[in-house]
């Protein structure tokens, strides 16, 4: 049963050789792929495609120590958005190097007091029934893929490879990137 969401953070390889061959298997890959400017900017696309398992391949984790509870006012970011998946099942951080694991200025974790990686019932603490993190990048990232979505990340280092990944991406998926980023800037009132 294909379940699972693929998301990649350009800024997982600001410090890392650009994945040519990678990126390649993304884009043949025939999975529904959104490119989008900033990582919270895919909530609509893996809601919308059901998934409940999310492999997030990221310098910085995006899952947050707070529940999201409807008028809680928790903040919808780019550090909080995996806590606003709905029905979420299985979370799956692919980190680069011991580095993201910092809490210091650039460091992955984005929680403020309770680490959800660490918590004995992260469901608690996050909202994930399971979460995981791991070094390196899935061995094997296709099994169950249901959609892909790629944030471009420029705040965060993703622009470093920028023109490398520019190069390999369908002109196809450039104009859908450019819809998504004008239709997300309306509803937001310019608030990027």
């Amino acid at each position: 049963m294909n379940d699972t969401y693929l998301s990649i953070d350009l800024d997982y390889w600001k410090k890392l050789p650009f994945p040519a061959d990678f990126f390649h298997s993304i884009f043949r890959s025939g999975f529904p792929i959104r490119v989008v400017n900033h990582h919270q900017q895919l909530i609509a696309h893996v809601d919308k495609l059901h998934c409940h398992d999310l492999i997030n391949i990221d310098w910085h984790s995006d899952l947050a120590d707070i529940v999201f509870v409807e008028g809680s006012g928790q903040t919808f970011n780019c550090g909080t958005w995996i806590n606003f998946v709905k029905k979420p099942n299985r979370f799956t951080w692919y980190y680069p190097s011991p580095q993201s694991l910092s809490l210091m200025a650039q460091g992955g974790y984005c929680h403020i007091s309770q680490n959800p990686f660490l918590a004995k019932n992260p469901k608690e603490v996050c909202g994930w029934p399971s979460v995981a993190k791991i070094q390196g990048l899935p061995v094997r990232w296709d099994d169950d893929v249901k959609g892909i979505g790629i944030a471009i990340s420029h705040f965060w280092g993703g622009l470093v490879h920028w023109k490398a990944f520019r190069a390999l991406w369908p002109k196809t998926q450039k104009v859908i990137a450019l819809i998504a980023s004008v239709v997300y800037w309306v509803m937001t009132d310019g608030m990027m």
